[in-house]
């Protein structure tokens, strides 16, 4: 956003007052306020037609992207050109699918606003399964749909009769952004024959469409083969094919795909020499017509496009042109890396994985490195696939031999089928994974994202999962449930206590189902930054009892208004599962009080409120530094200075961040309640406990933290205390856990 508010210069920013201050320099106009006398009011400007309309980024090769000036001319002309192409029809309805940063939705927004039809916007339910989709689709009585290609590939996946039911009222499906699969067109065509199919072509250089083909429908052109067009220019647009000298081919030739019209845009703002380079004058043409290169190759055959591929390296990856040269001028740019070359390596489901191959001094940590090049690059750019080699290999001519590395990253791994100890459905999952991932996990304990799993491939791994077990599983099961085990426990569940739906928050929702298993079940209780995440690794070393984690009200709905009634919003979570911190604490006195029999009481390093008395007051900044721990991450920069708030929220939103899911305004929330159970906490008062506790303890605290005593009177029982070698916040690493997770085994036996 900093890039982009230097690049942009803006006037004015219409934002909303929490956000104003990462707005620079810009004036703000805050929507969610009233406006005062002196709020900024720019004149209003006439829509002339050079005059811009709006800028989108798009992959630079020198890690800053480059913005796309787009004018109003060529917004209009778009407008008009694509209606008439698409043959949109007053009263119809159109899915907002796209984010506002591609310009996908400029399209939705726009042909719905300007043709007199209804524009309506997804959500992230909608996202959780294709039958989840299909449904939303159905209730949104949608006419036409605008989607990615790589989520359109998992739509046609999983379509069966009864989701193309469902489906029965789309007229149109436009699909664009990289190659179509011809499997899943003709899985489309067969079960949704009447629907129009558009395969659409077009870079945001030429006003978002350029060319489309309809691959269904009543107008398709499409004989059903391999070879999938992407059709004839929208009106008012045209193409050539050209040689390196920008001379037109003859017709069958391959070349470089140019196109022409009104609708290319202005240029790259403050990028002259590269406006130059790709925008031309095409000499040959009569009246040496304004042409963008677009880079990509392509032939006329059959009286239809085709395209062939990039003339350079480039890659669409997430629906975001990734330029492997940005990655490896990013990796060059990390300390030891001496050579790095990055190829896009193509999955058998669609899309690429990029692997990275170094030469380094010593061997750099892949996890390292992720991290380095998240401050530059965006998620979709950051390599799936890491190889460590004493040089790259070259060709005759000096250069890296790119061929050569991937056969190299393709070559059969000595344990190319799933581990011989997995169980069945262990073995399934595997399967599944390796499908969507291009290797196989070499164990259950495995994580998918580690394994270079983003968004796109846990739509994939879930979709494949429904249709091979023939039941729905949501993609959030792949986040709550990232390690093959833990995956196929959460599967395995009995239908009484299988996981929550997705639509009820995931894995930020107020109960998470860590694992099934038989009663009494495991309640943990979430730590200060609401999330019980840290719990998750307890399965492995617990594996009968069915564990659940308790997460704060605050993160998805509205947080408690007394300590009170936050024990007492637990306790009545927990009832219902199973009928009949210190926060721990008071649930367990709480339960008993109401007649429940409490079986086990475990404390993580947790003292009653009165050993916080005197001490000052937590500060929004202690809250965020406690979420910031479920990054694994401390509350230092690279010179050791502490993190302000600003810094941290960057920190939780970075590409491999966990967190990063939950966006600005969800972290805001969650750092908002995090700190209000701590101030409830604060201010409440510790009953006291009729039973025995266990206390499990940080053995590595300062002299003034609080001490084991100070339990004593709020406890009738007995105290025991297992002191473990690590700080507070290290109380979920692997060795801790392994400890906590045998007192808890041993004490649930006895």
């Amino acid at each position: 956003m900093a890039m982009a508010l230097e690049d942009a210069r803006p006037r004015l920013a219409l934002t909303r007052r929490r956000w104003a201050e990462l707005c620079g320099d810009a004036p703000a106009l805050c929507l969610d306020e009233a406006p005062s006398e002196d709020a900024p009011r720019p004149p209003p400007r006439p829509a002339e037609p050079e005059r811009p309309a709006y800028l989108l980024y798009t992959s630079g090769s020198t890690g800053k992207p480059n913005g796309v000036l787009v004018g109003h001319r060529a917004l209009a002309h778009f407008i008009a050109s694509a209606g008439q192409f698409y043959r949109i029809q007053a009263g119809e309805r159109i899915l907002q699918f796209a984010p506002l940063h591609f310009d996908a939705s400029i399209e939705e927004i726009f042909l719905a606003l300007c043709h007199g039809g209804t524009l309506a916007l997804r959500d992230d339910a909608m996202l959780e399964s294709m039958p989840a989709f299909a449904d939303a689709v159905a209730r949104l009585k949608i006419d036409v749909l605008d989607l990615p290609t790589a989520f359109w590939h998992e739509l046609a996946y999983a379509l069966t009769p009864e989701l193309a039911g469902r489906l029965s009222r789309v007229r149109l499906a436009i699909i664009g952004g990289e190659a179509a699969l011809p499997e899943r067109a003709r899985r489309w065509r067969e079960l949704l024959p009447d629907a129009t199919l558009l395969n659409s072509y077009g870079p945001t250089e030429a006003s978002i469409i350029a060319t489309g083909a309809a691959l269904a429908g009543p107008d398709a052109v499409w004989d059903g083969g391999d070879d999938i067009p992407i059709g004839l220019p929208r009106p008012g647009v045209a193409a050539a094919i050209v040689d390196a000298g920008l001379q037109p081919v003859a017709q069958g030739e391959e070349g470089e795909l140019c196109l022409l019209g009104d609708a290319l845009a202005i240029g790259y703002l403050g990028r002259d020499e590269l406006t130059a380079l790709r925008f031309v004058a095409l000499d040959a043409l009569p009246g040496a017509r304004r042409a963008y290169r677009t880079g990509d190759r392509a032939v006329w055959q059959g009286g239809q496009l085709r395209f062939l591929g990039r003339l350079d390296q480039e890659l669409k990856i997430s629906g975001l042109r990734i330029d492997p040269a940005e990655v490896e001028n990013a990796l060059l740019a990390c300390p030891g890396v001496r050579e790095a070359a990055v190829i896009g390596l193509p999955l058998a489901g669609g899309g690429y994985a990029l692997a990275a191959f170094l030469a380094a001094d010593g061997q750099p940590d892949a996890d390292s490195l992720r991290s380095q090049l998240a401050e530059r690059l965006p998620a979709a750019a950051i390599p799936d696939r890491w190889q460590w080699l004493e040089q790259l290999p070259r060709n005759v001519n000096g250069k890296i031999d790119r061929k050569l590395l991937a056969a190299l990253d393709n070559a059969p791994a000595p344990n190319a089928s799933p581990a011989a100890e997995a169980t069945p459905l262990e073995r399934q999952i595997m399967e599944v994974w390796s499908q969507v991932l291009g290797r196989m996990p070499e164990s259950a304990q495995d994580n998918f994202f580690a394994l270079g799993g983003k968004s796109l491939q846990a739509i994939q791994a879930a979709n494949r999962l429904a249709k091979l077990l023939k039941r729905e599983v949501a993609v959030s099961a792949l986040f709550s449930y990232n390690t093959v085990a833990a995956l196929a426990q959460a599967l395995n569940a009995p239908a009484a206590h299988r996981p929550p739906a997705a639509s009820e928050g995931g894995e930020f929702a107020p109960l998470l189902p860590i694992q099934p298993g038989s009663l009494p079940a495991l309640f943990c209780l979430h730590p200060a930054e609401g999330l019980s995440w840290c719990y998750l690794g307890l399965a492995r070393h617990l594996p009968d009892i069915a564990i659940y984690g308790l997460q704060a009200d605050g993160i998805l709905g509205d947080s408690p208004a007394t300590f009170e009634a936050m024990v007492a919003g637990y306790v009545a979570r927990a009832r219902a599962i199973q009928p009949g911190g210190a926060l721990a604490q008071a649930m367990a006195v709480a339960l008993a009080e109401a007649g429940e029999e409490v079986e086990l009481l475990a404390l993580m390093d947790s003292y009653p409120a009165s050993s916080w008395h005197g001490r000052p007051e937590p500060t929004l900044h202690d809250a965020l530094v406690t979420v910031l721990s479920v990054n694994g991450e401390v509350d230092a920069d690279a010179d050791g200075l502490p993190l302000d708030n600003e810094a941290i929220y960057q920190r939780l939103l970075r590409a491999g961040s966990p967190l990063a899911p939950l966006g600005r305004a969800a972290l805001e929330k969650l750092g908002q309640a995090s700190l209000h159970g701590m101030r409830l906490f604060r201010d409440s008062r510790t009953p006291a406990y009729a039973g025995d506790m266990l206390l499990l303890r940080a053995g590595r605290h300062q002299d003034s933290a609080p001490k084991v005593a100070d339990w004593q009177p709020y406890l009738q029982g007995r105290l025991d205390c297992v002191e473990l070698d690590c700080d507070h916040f290290g109380m979920s690493d692997p060795e801790p856990m392994r400890r906590i997770g045998e007192e808890l085994a041993k004490r649930l036996r006895d």
